[in-house]
């Protein structure tokens, strides 16, 4: 069996913060306020190291969910209408 996966991008996080051309520092930042989705992050050691701490804003607070704490980045948070191909 041969493994016809390819790496398409790779990111050693070697800079001081994180590149905006590429990655979005918050959590689905159109469900909540960019305040509450913004990630708690370091880059050390060619590595992207993500934290949740304990005072880290509730992601998305509401009586629908239970409170969750989320740290994450994205490579993108815009799509186009339902149903489109528009998007990342």
């Amino acid at each position: 069996m041969t493994d016809d996966r390819v790496l398409v991008f790779e990111d050693h996080f070697d800079g001081v913060d994180l590149d905006p051309a590429t990655w979005v520092p918050h959590y689905l930042p159109a469900w909540s306020s960019r305040a509450d989705t913004l990630a708690a992050y370091e880059l050390r050691d060619s590595c992207l190291h993500l934290r949740v701490p304990p005072d880290h804003p509730v992601w998305c607070e509401g009586d629908h969910l239970p409170p969750i704490r989320v740290s994450g980045i994205q490579t993108g948070s815009w799509s186009g209408p339902r149903g489109s191909t528009k998007g990342q």
